[in-house]
C-alpha cells in the first residue's frame, strides 16, 4: 500500500560512512534488516534557503544588466513584497539572481512573445518569491507548519489527531513460505512447521509456536489480533513468521526465522489516503507483504497476505472487528475410464488373461469413506491374444485442495485365480496440474481417449533386476491403454453421479459389459489339463476300468 504522497516523516536510516539515500527508489533494500549497516532510523523533513537579504527600495537598478537598464520602452512593474527569510540565513552558493533579474526576466520573455506589440506588465507576487526561495517541489502544505514548533507540536500531538491509546487489528491470512528446510536423520521432513510472532514497539511481544502448522510450506492462518497501543512509541510492527522446532532443537539451535516484515504504524495513521480508507469506507485493502531474512543477506523468503486496521480505543467497543472465516475447501472429484488395453505381452504361451489396477496417490484423498478406496481394479478380460477390453470406470471423489502431490499408478497384471497376480508393466501420471487449474477456474476437464504405454520393471514392489538385463527391462514396452478422463468440481460431480466399474448409477457415459473375455469358454480355457502320451496303454486302461466296475456291482448284489 503506497502512503508516501501523504505522509512526509519518513523513517530514514541512520548508517556511517554512506552517501544519500533515496527513500522513493523502489528497488532500494529493505533497511529495516539491513543490521549490519543501520544503526536506527530517523523521521525528519528539511529545506535548503538561499541566503540573499531584502534589497532596499531603489537599489534594484544597480544590479540590473546595462543592456535592459538602458532599455526604457519596457515597462515592468514589481510589486512590493516583504519575503520571509530565515534570520541567519545560510548562503547556498547557488544564488538564483535578485528580485529584479526574474522581473527583468519575465520582461524579457515578454518582448519575445510580443513584439510589435504594446508593453506588458509583470507582476512577481510573495509566492513566487517564497518557491524561489527554497527547495524546488517543497510541498506548500507541508511548509506550512514543518518548521513552526506550535503548529507542528499541534498536527502531531494534538489528542484530537493522535489519541492517548490507539487499538491496532492485525488480521493474518495466508503465507507462502520460500524456506528448504534442511532434511536430517531418518526421520527428516522435506516441508516446514511455520508458526507466527509479532511486535509492537519493544514492549509488546506475542508468539503463537502452540499453534504451528505442521509440514506445510503454505500455512492459512485466518486468525485476528488485537492490542492497545501508544503512538509512536509503539508505532513499529514486525511480524515473524518461524520454523518450529521442538524443545531440544530450540535448546541447540534457537528459534528458526523463516521471514520478517516491517510496518510502520505511524505512517499509516497520517496517511490521508489510508485514513480515507479507514474511517469513511471502513475497508483497508489487502497487503502481500514480502518476507524479509537478514541472515540471507536480504533475501525475500516468500509473502504473508495480511492488513491492519487502527482505530481510536474508546471507539473500538462500536465497530467490531471483522470476522475471518476459512474458506470451504475446495474438492475435485477424478473419473478416469479405462477402456482398451493393446498389444499386452502375452504371460501364458499365446495368450494373457488381462487385468489393470489403479492406484491414486494423493494425501488430501477423502474418498476413502465413501467407498471408493484409493486402489480400484478392473475385471479381468480371459484369454486375451494381446487385445482386452474393459469399459470399466474407476471415480476418486473428494480430493480437498489445495494438494502437494496427485499421482495416478496404472498397473498390468496376468491375472491367476489360485496363485497371486503377476506383473506385467506400470505407467504413472501426475495430475497435480490438472486438478490445480479445475480448483481455479471452476471449469470441467475432460481428456478424450487417449493412450499411455506400459514399461516393464516399474512395478516399484521391490522386483530385482541389475545390469544390461535389468535396462533393457525398464525400456521395454509390454502394451497400451486407451482411456478417457474427467476433472470436475465436486457439486458438479454430485450432480452427475456415477458408481464404480459398471454400478449404478451408470451413466456420463453409460458402460456396456464386452462379451470379449467373459464367457464360460474363456473361464475355464484357464483350466485345460493335458494328459501324458502313454501309446497302447490308452486301450487297454478303459478295459481294466470296466472289469473293476463289472466286480463291484456284482459283489454288490451278492454274487460274489
Amino acid at each position: 500500500m503506497e502512503t508516501s504522497q501523504d505522509f512526509w516523516y519518513h523513517n530514514a536510516p541512520l548508517m556511517r560512512n554512506a552517501d544519500i539515500v533515496d527513500l522513493s527508489d523502489e528497488t532500494a533494500p529493505d533497511w529495516n534488516f539491513m543490521n549490519d549497516k543501520v544503526f536506527g532510523f530517523v523521521k525528519c523533513v528539511f529545506k535548503l534557503m538561499d541566503g540573499w537579504e531584502v534589497l532596499p527600495q531603489g537599489e534594484d537598478h544597480e544590479h540590473r544588466p546595462k543592456e535592459e537598464s538602458d532599455d526604457e520602452d519596457e515597462a515592468v512593474a514589481v510589486q512590493d513584497v516583504a519575503p520571509v527569510v530565515p534570520s541567519s540565513p545560510v548562503d547556498t552558493g547557488a544564488g538564483v539572481g535578485s528580485l529584479d533579474d526574474l522581473a527583468v526576466a519575465k520582461s524579457s520573455d515578454a518582448r519575445k512573445k510580443s513584439k510589435g506589440d504594446d508593453a506588458q506588465s509583470i507582476v512577481v507576487t510573495a509566492e513566487d518569491v517564497a518557491k524561489l526561495r527554497r527547495s524546488v517541489g517543497f510541498d506548500d502544505d507541508l511548509d506550512s507548519y514543518a518548521f513552526d514548533v506550535a503548529r507542528l507540536t499541534s498536527r502531531y500531538k494534538n489528542k484530537e489527531r493522535v489519541p492517548s491509546r490507539i487499538r491496532v487489528r492485525i488480521y493474518f491470512i495466508k503465507a507462502i513460505c520460500i524456506f528448504g528446510k534442511q532434511v536430517e536423520g531418518f526421520f527428516g521432513k522435506a516441508f516446514i512447521d511455520p508458526y507466527l510472532a509479532y511486535k509492537l514497539g519493544n514492549s509488546i511481544v506475542v508468539s503463537m509456536r502452540n499453534m504451528a502448522q505442521y509440514n506445510t510450506n503454505v500455512p492459512s492462518f485466518y486468525r485476528v489480533e488485537e492490542r492497545d497501543i501508544v503512538m509512536p512509541a509503539e508505532s513499529r510492527l514486525q511480524v515473524d513468521l518461524f520454523d518450529f522446532q521442538d524443545a531440544l532443537g530450540e535448546a541447540i539451535n534457537g528459534e528458526k526465522l523463516i521471514g520478517s516484515t516491517v510496518i510502520d504504524l505511524e505512517d499509516r495513521w497520517h496517511s490521508a489516503s489510508w485514513r480515507d480508507c479507514m474511517d469513511r469506507r471502513q475497508q483497508v485493502p489487502t497487503e502481500n507483504r514480502g518476507l524479509i531474512n537478514p541472515q540471507l543477506s536480504g533475501q525475500n523468503c516468500g509473502s504473508i497476505e495480511m492488513w491492519v486496521e487502527m482505530i481510536d480505543s474508546v471507539r473500538a467497543s462500536d465497530i467490531k472487528a471483522s470476522e475471518l472465516r476459512k474458506p470451504p475447501a475446495m474438492e475435485i472429484e477424478i473419473r478416469l475410464v479405462i477402456r482398451t488395453c493393446k498389444n499386452v505381452k502375452l504371460m501364458d504361451g499365446s495368450k494373457t488373461d488381462v487385468k489393470v489396477t489403479v492406484d491414486l496417490e494423493c494425501k488430501e484423498y477423502e474418498g476413502v469413506t465413501m467407498g471408493f478406496p484409493k486402489l480400484q481394479p478392473t475385471d479381468v478380460h480371459f484369454g486375451s491374444t494381446g487385445n482386452a477390453i474393459f469399459n470399466w470406470r474407476i471415480v476418486y471423489p473428494r480430493i480437498v485442495m489445495p494438494t502437494k502431490s496427485c499421482t495416478m499408478d496404472l498397473k498390468l497384471y496376468q491375472a491367476n485365480s489360485i496363485s497371486a497376480d503377476e506383473f506385467i508393466g506400470a505407467v504413472s501420471v501426475d495430475l497435480r496440474r490438472y486438478v490445480e487449474r479445475v480448483a481455479r477456474d471452476m471449469d470441467m476437464i475432460y481428456i478424450e481417449k487417449a493412450d499411455l504405454q506400459f514399461t516393464a520393471g516399474a512395478s516399484g514392489e521391490g522386483e530385482e533386476g541389475g545390469g544390461e538385463s535389468g535396462d533393457a527391462a525398464e525400456e521395454e514396452m509390454v502394451g497400451s491403454v486407451q482411456f478417457e478422463m474427467w476433472f470436475m468440481t465436486q457439486s458438479e460431480a454430485n450432480q452427475k453421479r456415477n458408481g464404480k466399474g459398471r454400478e449404478d448409477p451408470n451413466d456420463f457415459p453409460q458402460l456396456v459389459t464386452p462379451a470379449e473375455g467373459r464367457g464360460w469358454g474363456d473361464v475355464l480355457g484357464g483350466f485345460s489339463l493335458s494328459l501324458p502320451d502313454l501309446g497302447l496303454m490308452k486301450k487297454v486302461i478303459p478295459l481294466i476300468l470296466f472289469t473293476l466296475l463289472c466286480l463291484v456291482l456284482l459283489r454288490f448284489i451278492g454274487l460274489l
